[in-house]
């Protein structure tokens, strides 16, 4: 879904209102929209916004793959396709580390098996982290991701490879999807259970600081 511009006064999203997916920005009233991207041969959808603003990252829907884009410059932009892994497996769902050098995402496997793994534009490459996920990851920090599986969420610590269990799935119920909002980590959980906020800030050691909240249903 939509998401907002650092400043909190434009939302980032992708339409097909220019006759194919594209990013786009507009003001919460739904005013002064403008394409962000224009991509030659593929559509791009799923955008995920760096922390400063200045570069999107989102999912090639024909090839199965993922793009960024910077943003701070000539509009709209044209994409910068992520390089092919030669092991057939498609990186998507790209989401930024915090200090815009890393795009986290999903490794989609020909078996359909869907892991984590982490891309660096700096020495354009691909680190696979043999962690099932349900979902796009969250970044804590720029050394832990958050992620589901099997109903709970884990944290993986990018050093070490050590992860551990931060929510158990008893506690998250049914239905749950990721949405971070700035320094919450918002976990829908199913239409009778409301909805779950962690605090992902990260403390000095780069481990989540997590706050169990409850929605309107409680």
């Amino acid at each position: 879904g939509p998401s907002f511009f650092p400043d909190g006064k434009r939302l980032l999203l992708y339409s097909p209102r220019s006759g194919q997916y594209e990013i786009w920005s507009m003001r919460l009233d739904g005013s002064g929209a403008t394409q962000l991207t224009r991509t030659a041969s593929d559509e791009v959808v799923n955008p995920d916004l760096s922390r400063d603003g200045s570069k999107v990252a989102a999912s090639l829907s024909r090839s199965t793959g993922s793009a960024w884009a910077r943003i701070d410059g000539a509009l709209p932009a044209s994409p910068e396709a992520l390089p092919a892994r030669g092991d057939g497996n498609a990186f998507t769902y790209p989401v930024w580390s915090s200090d815009g050098t890393r795009l986290a995402g999903l490794l989609l496997q020909p078996s359909g098996r869907r892991t984590l793994g982490v891309y660096s534009l700096e020495s354009k490459s691909y680190r696979a982290i043999d962690r099932d996920a349900e979902d796009p990851a969250v970044w804590v920090g720029d050394k832990t991701l958050l992620f589901l599986r099997s109903g709970a969420v884990y944290a993986a610590d990018l050093a070490s490879g050590a992860e551990h269990e931060v929510v158990a799935a008893k506690d998250l119920g049914l239905g749950r999807r990721f949405l971070r909002v700035q320094d919450l980590l918002v976990v829908a959980q199913g239409r009778e259970r409301g909805v779950l906020l962690l605090d992902v800030e990260a403390d000095p050691r780069g481990s989540p600081r997590v706050e169990l909240g409850r929605g309107v249903d409680d």
